[in-house]
């Protein structure tokens, strides 16, 4: 899947605005991956998502600043 897949999974989360639960498990996700995600997760979006799970991905500290940005 990687940083595009996760691209195009949030833009349908976006226009469902339905999913309340996201696991991409081992996906080869990294920063680039979790900024899209942090920016999907932000409030102003109205994703309902309550339960996010990223395990085996090389998010690093990069990606959680991005992951970051959406959450709070």
């Amino acid at each position: 899947m990687a940083d595009e897949g996760a691209k195009y999974v949030c833009k349908f989360i976006e226009k469902v605005k339905s999913c309340q639960i996201l696991v991409l498990p081992n996906n080869e996700i990294t920063s680039i991956g979790c900024d899209y995600i942090g920016s999907c997760l932000d409030i102003s979006k109205h994703v309902p998502i309550i339960k996010l799970k990223l395990d085996m991905n090389d998010i690093g500290t990069e990606g959680l600043k991005n992951l970051a940005k959406g959450l709070c």
